[in-house]
């Protein structure tokens, strides 16, 4: 039997993934090795627990022992034994899987639990068959975290390397958003594969889960496959092709440069949020001087103006922004300064760098 300290955060973990499952009822895959259980889900996550120093020996699970059991009753075990004394039992008997939680001694010294679950094990099923083909890189947990707020605007993110940099890419039909993250490029050279892939907002949401501090993904071009792995938790999917704009998108003439205070400035004139509106509504910047630009809507009652500071204003040709793209920059900006220019055909360009980051937005 093996005695689980379900204080760690992995188990923890656990409860938070089984219980975020689609479909309740499916097999998870439990792998006993020498200090820990891996437990592998049929959609292609797995993830280590780890057995306490208490453990006993693993009878009738020796290392490398394999069972399949539902996901549905390993949860509530797991809810269970959280939520009591922080002590899980597994032992099997005649194909039967008994968890209990809460482990006390009765009068007679034999052992009892405060609960008790016992379920038979399920049918197998097949694992993505992931075959390393080289491609490679590491990112920042922290970087991925971010990049769940984009994925969350737009559904999906891309994932590139061109001649050494990775840059990650998401958009709809009126807005391109390129994000450069300095820690994910270190390491890279120009001589690493190219690569593009697309991930989904579950995806990213799962990679942004992992605690380990870095992420390695791997691509299996043969059976189109990627697979992120932080030491603890390991997941494998499918490769998915790049869904935006991959082209490179150069600066033209610059129009101004404000800071990302004072361009956060123009929210609270607004009266009301930018989210909420449609992005047919649009906001008007206008040249004033070399220190300062024009703000300019439309209000139920005619039109509103504000002056906003700047730096290195040079005079050009008025331009709107729709409040949706309006909120989207925003968003991205944060406390950093954004430059704003053209590329010369027809397109807005914002670009923002900080520590972490540069962030360029067609529009």
């Amino acid at each position: 039997m093996i005695v689980l300290n379900c204080v760690s955060s992995s188990l923890r973990i656990m409860a938070s993934i089984l219980s975020g499952l689609n479909d309740y009822s499916e097999p998870v895959k439990m792998t006993f090795n020498e200090k820990s259980i891996r437990l592998t889900l049929k959609c292609g996550l797995s993830f280590d627990v780890d057995v306490s120093e208490e453990s006993e020996d693993m009878e009738g699970f020796p290392e490398g022992s394999v069972c399949y059991v539902s996901a549905k009753y390993l949860g509530i075990s797991i809810n269970a034994c959280i939520d009591s004394s922080c002590m899980m039992l597994i032992k099997e008997s005649d194909g039967t899987i008994h968890l209990g939680a809460d482990q006390v001694k009765s009068a007679d010294g034999s052992d009892e639990f405060g609960y008790e679950v016992e379920f038979k094990s399920v049918d197998p099923f097949d694992e993505k068959p992931f075959s390393d083909g080289g491609i490679s890189f590491t990112m920042e947990q922290s970087d991925m975290v971010e990049l769940m707020g984009i994925s969350e605007s737009f559904g999906s993110v891309d994932i590139c390397r061109n001649t050494g940099v990775v840059s990650y890419r998401s958009g709809n039909d009126i807005i391109t958003v390129v994000t450069k993250y300095n820690i994910s490029n270190a390491g890279n050279s120009k001589s690493s594969p190219n690569f593009e892939i697309n991930l989904t907002e579950e995806i990213v949401r799962m990679l942004a889960f992992m605690g380990n501090g870095t992420i390695d993904i791997s691509i299996d071009e043969t059976n189109s496959l990627i697979k992120a792995d932080d030491g603890k938790m390991q997941l494998i999917e499918k490769k998915e092709k790049r869904k935006y704009d991959t082209a490179t998108f150069k600066n033209g003439n610059t129009k101004f440069i404000i800071s990302g205070n004072d361009f956060g400035a123009i929210i609270p004139a607004l009266c009301g949020s930018l989210s909420e509106k449609s992005n047919d509504e649009k906001i008007d910047f206008n040249w004033v001087s070399t220190n300062s630009v024009g703000v300019s809507w439309k209000n139920p009652y005619g039109e509103s103006y504000i002056n906003v500071e700047c730096g290195d204003s040079n005079k050009f040709e008025p331009f709107s922004i729709g409040c949706s793209t309006l909120a989207i920059l925003l968003g991205a900006v944060h406390d950093s300064s954004v430059m704003f220019c053209e590329n010369g055909d027809g397109k807005n360009i914002a670009l923002c760098t900080c520590r972490r980051y540069q962030r360029k937005l067609i529009f």
